[in-house]
Parts: structure tokens; C-alpha cells; sequence
């Protein structure tokens, strides 16, 4: 009995373009897996992506992303995915977190579209406590083959957490509420 042969080469680059910005990449080629894993699935995969992240303050940074990738041979299966997000940090107990994201994937002659937004604001009361707040909206939108199918989602939380690293143990606690 044969035993099919599989192999994974993801290479990857991370260069440091200023002080304050850094531009990573990667390449994704997968044969036949044998696993779940990224990479490593049972379809073959072929993929890249960039990520771009800024700091140009103590107080502001910022990430964009997008890749692309795709199955070829068996099943035709396409994905992209970008995003990017904004984070504020008014002072050293607040952090403001915004992030926008686009994933659209094709498979055959049906493509599903899911824009996705999300809003949190948490504070840092003293060492170890977090309490925030945070909502996230979204939309699926599945069309292909005459049919269209819309999917309208709204999450809001509230949430505390508290974290405390003993010499042996780390004891965390955690409450959300959405």
C-alpha cells in the first residue's frame, strides 16, 4: 500500500521598515494532508498575505492585513480576508479598540461575503482588573445558483476580569455578559 505523500512550506518575512513601522508577509503552499491544521489540511492550499503595523505613538497603533488562498485541483475553493484595526491609548489605564474586517470566500459558483465591525473601550481600574464594554455588527451574505441569503448580526458585552500571578499560580476570574 502506498502511502500518499504530503508536504507543507509556509517561508515568511517580517522587516522592520521604520522605527515605528514593520512589514510582514508570508507564502502558504500545502500538498495533501492528513490534518486540520492550517497548512497542514487534507486539501492541497495555496496561499499569501501581507500585514503592515504601525505605531507612530505610545498612544496610537494600527494593523492591516489581507491574504489570499486557495484549493485548487478537486474542489475549487477560493478565500480573502483583509482587515484592519485602530487602537488608542488616551492614557496608561484605557485602551480604545476598533477594528474593521472583510472575509469573502468562493466555492463553485457560490460566494458568501462577511463584513464585520467591532467597537471596545476597556479600563484598567488597578493591577490586574479590566472592566470594558464592546459591540460588534456584522453581515453574511451567502448569493449563487439564483439564491441570495442575508444574515444581519449585532453582539454587545460588558465584561470584567481579574488576574492575579502568585509565585506558583496565576488565578484569573473572568464575567461577561452579552
Amino acid at each position: 500500500m502506498e502511502r500518499p505523500t504530503r508536504s507543507t512550506a509556509t517561508p515568511s518575512t517580517s522587516t522592520q521598515l521604520t522605527s515605528r513601522l514593520v512589514l510582514s508577509t508570508f507564502a502558504r503552499y500545502a500538498s495533501r494532508g492528513g490534518s486540520s491544521a492550517t497548512g497542514l489540511g487534507f486539501f492541497p492550499e495555496r496561499g499569501v498575505g501581507a500585514s503592515l503595523f504601525w505605531a507612530p505613538s505610545l498612544y496610537w497603533d494600527s494593523t492591516a492585513r489581507y491574504e489570499i488562498s486557495e484549493i485548487p485541483n478537486d474542489i475549487t475553493f477560493r478565500r480573502q480576508l483583509g482587515f484592519v484595526n485602530f487602537n488608542v491609548h488616551p492614557n496608561q489605564r484605557t485602551d480604545i479598540l476598533t477594528s474593521l474586517r472583510y472575509y469573502t470566500f468562493t466555492t463553485g459558483s457560490v460566494t458568501t461575503d462577511a463584513p464585520l465591525g467591532d467597537f471596545n473601550v476597556s479600563w484598567r481600574p488597578f493591577f490586574g482588573l479590566t472592566a470594558g464594554t464592546g459591540a460588534s455588527i456584522g453581515l453574511t451574505r451567502t448569493s449563487g445558483d439564483a439564491t441570495v441569503s442575508e444574515s444581519f448580526f449585532q453582539r454587545y458585552r460588558f465584561y470584567t476580569n481579574y488576574a492575579k500571578t502568585l509565585t506558583l499560580i496565576r488565578y484569573n476570574a473572568s464575567y461577561t455578559v452579552s
